[in-house]
């Protein structure tokens, strides 16, 4: 037996941490990959162990973490419909030993930052434009021109709302294959709803 160092003794003994996060409760714990996240009203935060950071043990400083990842909680709808609704449901006691329940909770987080994104992205662009807007004399000159708005990168912002939105499709297709792995052709939307028609019915709400 290999002699317990001063680490072991510090890393093996309880420990507590103290989310300060005005005074919302947390509401749901989710443990993905080395991490586990906490899910409050109005923020999540991911905490992870010193050993989970140094699992060889080399560094008796390095401290326990949290820290917040995203602005956001349970009452963000987003959220509820992304995160949360996968931890309910990616379940192996519901799903089977074999569902891969960590890839579609990671896939699920991923998805919730990609649609995070999108919304601030499209709330900058807004405000971009209302500032033109409010910046540019929209009267007609004495040459009968007329100045227009501009925001200057329109097509940076498309373009980078537009690859967000295809990494945020992407891992929807991902989630798909964890259920439909077999039954999924490389048109995977068509395909779905092909599927999701036979089994359940046309008529039936999962299909629409």
């Amino acid at each position: 037996m290999s002699q317990r160092r001063l680490i072991d003794d510090f890393r093996d003994s309880a420990c507590s941490i103290e989310i300060k996060d005005d005074e919302n409760a947390i509401v749901d714990l989710i443990p993905i990959g080395d991490a586990l996240y906490t899910v409050t009203g109005h923020n999540i935060h991911c905490l992870q162990l010193a050993d989970q950071i140094d699992p060889n043990r080399t560094k008796v400083a390095i401290p326990n973490t949290h820290q917040r990842v995203l602005a956001v909680g349970s009452d963000d709808p987003i959220v509820a419909r992304t995160l949360l609704t996968a931890h309910t449901l990616f379940k192996k006691t519901f799903l089977g030993p074999g569902f891969e329940q960590e890839k579609g909770l990671t896939l699920a987080l991923g998805i919730l930052k990609d649609a995070l994104a999108m919304v601030d992205m499209h709330a900058r662009l807004k405000n971009a434009e209302q500032q033109a807007v409010a910046a540019c004399d929209l009267k007609t000159q004495k040459d009968g021109s007329v100045q227009m708005p501009s925001i200057g990168n329109a097509g940076d912002r498309c373009d980078a709302f537009a690859h967000k939105a295809c990494h945020l499709v992407k891992k929807i297709e991902d989630i798909v294959m964890l259920f439909y792995g077999d039954e999924i052709t490389s048109k995977w939307v068509d395909s779905l709803a092909t599927l999701t028609m036979r089994r359940y019915g046309a008529d039936s709400s999962f299909a629409h």
